[in-house]
């Protein structure tokens, strides 16, 4: 129990350091390069069915990948929070996007996809080199991995999306935290 605590500690002050490298972070205006240099990930090209985020403040954008998944034909999912769980919820079109009274985009509609999913882009606050994953704090995907795994019997390819000032020495992690299959990593400039 203390070493958990020990390591949860230290999760709390590398999420604030990278938060404070945050605040000078502008987004870039145009992402179609970064929708662009995705799709040409072998696993994402092969993949049939893809859950990825919907960005949200600083997080490397994906709107334009999405936009690009479904003009490919690709079935896309994206997370809605659902009883406090992440669930994969199939989106046919943007506009099937709204934000939330947190600020937040999901899906209007609730239809849980419990299938299986080739390719997952994945958030994080910050990586490591050793594909490890620092979320926000909730554990919201690793929970969402755990239960996929479960009734899945493994998990989908996992790629890590973050900005060069993102990447840490070494994320600390416990026995529940999932790491990726693939980091991403887009210049900060």
């Amino acid at each position: 129990m203390k070493k958990s605590r020990e390591i949860q500690i230290k999760k709390e002050v590398m999420r604030t350091a990278i938060r404070k490298r945050a605040r000078s972070f502008c987004l870039p205006k145009d992402e179609s390069a970064i929708a662009k240099k995705i799709l040409l990930d072998k696993s994402l090209q092969e993949a049939s069915s893809v859950f990825t985020y919907i960005s949200y403040n600083k997080e490397v954008p994906t709107l334009k990948l999405i936009e690009s998944l479904l003009a490919i034909g690709k079935e896309v999912y994206v997370p809605k929070i659902i009883k406090g769980h992440i669930q994969a919820v199939r989106i046919r079109g943007l506009s099937e996007i709204r934000t939330n009274s947190r600020g937040l985009k999901q899906p209007v509609n609730s239809d849980v996809f419990t299938g299986k999913i080739n390719c997952s882009i994945t958030p994080g606050q910050g990586f490591d080199k050793a594909k490890r994953r620092l979320g926000q704090g909730g554990g919201y995907y690793d929970k969402f991995f755990e239960v996929y795994k479960n009734a899945n019997k493994e998990t989908p390819y996992t790629i890590g999306m973050c900005w060069q000032w993102q990447v840490v020495p070494s994320v600390p992690t416990t026995s529940h935290d999932i790491r990726m299959d693939q980091i991403m990593v887009f210049p900060s400039s």
